[in-house]
């Protein structure tokens, strides 16, 4: 599948290259961004090295997994702008291409609640979900109608104060 993508960050070019194992990003590209090459050698890291076809050849480039990429954010002191573009721009355009749906992450248990789940079941669920919010906002609604000096009562049918005593006051 060896794939090249261009993209564009801030007027540089960025590679992705989608391989059958996963999206890997050129890692001379990504170090050109302020504070990336910085935040890459605080990482333990593995890259893989594989050869590309270019405009005037091909060349040898290291590459770093889409995983990697996002442990190098984290260490970033400005990451906000590089990870907004990443999740905005770059992975929902690679997962809109033919057999790049794979490539999405899942939690582990979606596929046995997607397999198991009628609509059935769904609608019953959401059902008891909106029974509950209904209740509760009613609940509260009669609650706040209610003056503060009087909601222990309504909540707990007993006052905290005893005859000459204030408050909370143990012997």
């Amino acid at each position: 599948m060896n794939e090249i993508l261009n993209f564009t960050f801030h007027q540089m070019p960025v590679r992705v290259l989608l391989k059958e194992d996963g999206i890997y990003f050129v890692y001379r590209d990504l170090r050109r961004i302020p504070g990336f090459r910085s935040a890459a050698e605080k990482v333990d890291m593995t890259p893989t090295y594989q050869r590309i076809k270019t405009a005037v050849g091909s060349t040898m480039v290291r590459l770093l997994p889409r995983n990697t990429v996002f442990t190098v954010l984290l260490h970033m002191k400005d990451s906000r702008s590089l990870s907004k573009w990443l999740m905005e721009d770059v992975l929902p355009e690679i997962y809109k291409r033919p057999g790049c749906e794979r490539f999405r992450p899942r939690p582990p248990w979606e596929n046995r609640r997607q397999a198991n789940v009628t609509e059935a079941e769904k609608s019953a669920r959401d059902n008891a979900v909106r029974n509950l919010l209904l209740t509760y906002f009613s609940l509260m609604r009669i609650l706040m109608s209610v003056p503060a000096e009087r909601q222990a009562v309504f909540l707990f049918g007993f006052t905290n104060d005893a005859p000459g005593k204030k408050g909370c006051e143990h012997d």
